[in-house]
């Protein structure tokens, strides 16, 4: 049951971390081709778990670029987002005293088409904790509905401590 809660806890600390990059977005700067974009936004928030300790509930601070981008013709729509940077997680309350820093990259698309429709998210984050611990957590999620309503759904869920 815990590794259940730890990935349940993940997959909402991605999302977590896409809504307080979001929220920290207004900062952004509309660029010349209709792109909103951001660069060195800083975002602080708490999560819970780590590979020193899963329970652990830690401070995180990101630092990110991104740019989100939404393209309209007669045939639908393109939503794109992304953004890149850094983390520091420091122990709040935890049974270890161990600080994790490193890089994330983060990628949201929304494509409709003429009745088929394609959603994809994918969410990487390779980091190294202050007792040389190596952590790489990675989720992709792709969902497409097809004209004939035909659903193709891929899952893929990884969280490595070495």
């Amino acid at each position: 049951m815990k590794k259940l809660q730890s990935i349940l806890f993940r997959s909402t600390l991605a999302i977590v971390t896409t809504l307080a990059v979001l929220a920290g977005s207004v900062r952004a700067a509309y660029a010349g081709n209709g792109a909103i974009t951001w660069k060195n936004l800083t975002n602080t928030y708490e999560a819970v778990g780590t590979c020193s300790d899963p329970d652990g509930l830690y401070q995180v601070t990101t630092v990110s670029n991104g740019v989100v981008n939404l393209v309209e013709n007669e045939n639908g729509y393109k939503f794109n987002w992304h953004d890149a940077g850094t983390f520091f997680l420091e122990p709040i309350d935890a049974n270890s005293s161990v600080t994790y820093s490193g890089r994330y990259s983060e990628q949201f698309q929304d494509h409709l088409n003429k009745g088929s429709s394609m959603i994809k998210h994918t969410f990487t984050n390779v980091g190294r904790g202050s007792d040389g611990t190596h952590e790489v957590f990675h989720i992709t999620f792709r969902l497409v509905l097809t004209p004939d309503g035909l659903v193709r759904e891929v899952d893929n869920f990884q969280w490595i401590c070495n």
